[in-house]
């Protein structure tokens, strides 16, 4: 168990000895440094003592409901959904509750390595820091109160109340947010699925048309929502 407080890289919470065992070894193995506990209550005190950069959690666990400990935690690191539930209709309410990625089982090394290395990529590379006015993601900032997208060589892009309000949002976490969660910002609770597409188009129109901005890609998971990544990161 870390120390105090102490950053971590991977959570894993899975009750099945063998498969958590070999979780930590392959992920150990692959440089990361690694904390596994079996259970939600234990998920729980692991994550009061430690930093976590990503959670690889089970649903089916012994305490717990694996969605519930997903909903209470996701706040503090990223969460990758780990199962034998592969049904569409499962995956699409893992991701609405949050979890960036849904691992079936069951999978192979090379899989695991790679996702857990992208989740934590997408927290490190994620907001630096964040202020009443501005945003800051990676070599990007948000201006809130200009309503303006700025790179890091000056170039920027002008937004409505809308775009910035949606940006703002998937800035903020390296997650799947839920089309709903979106169109209730946008529309004062009232919002519709819509009007986030809509908004989401001219976003990701505005980026095409600047060469500081065409890397970056605001991707749409069906039924579920939008999330936001760089492909030069």
């Amino acid at each position: 168990m870390c120390s105090l407080m102490a950053p971590c890289d991977v959570l894993i919470v899975e009750d099945d000895f063998a498969n958590k065992y070999l979780c930590e070894q392959i992920l150990r193995e692959a440089g990361f440094m690694v904390t596994s506990v079996a259970g939600y209550a234990a998920a729980r005190e692991a994550v009061r003592r430690c930093q976590f950069r990503v959670m690889l959690l089970d649903l089916g666990l012994p305490d717990g409901e694996g969605l519930d400990l997903l909903a209470e935690l996701r706040q503090n690191q990223s969460a990758i959904i780990m199962t034998g539930r592969c049904e569409p209709e499962q995956r699409a309410l893992g991701l609405r509750a949050g979890a960036v990625d849904y691992l079936v089982k069951p999978f192979h090394p090379d899989e695991l390595v790679l996702r857990v290395k992208r989740a934590v990529s997408a927290m490190t590379a994620g907001i630096g820091h964040t202020s009443a006015k501005h945003l800051h993601w990676g070599d990007f900032i948000l201006d809130k109160e200009r309503r303006a997208f700025t790179a890091a060589d000056g170039t920027s892009v002008a937004l409505t109340a809308g775009e910035t309000e949606v940006l703002a949002r998937l800035l903020r976490r390296p997650a799947v947010v839920p089309t709903e969660v979106l169109a209730d910002l946008v529309g004062n609770g009232v919002g519709s699925t819509r009007t986030v597409s809509v908004l989401i188009s001219r976003l990701r129109r505005k980026f095409r048309c600047e060469a500081s901005f065409d890397g970056i890609v605001i991707r749409v998971v069906r039924g579920c929502g939008y999330y936001i990544e760089s492909r030069r990161r």
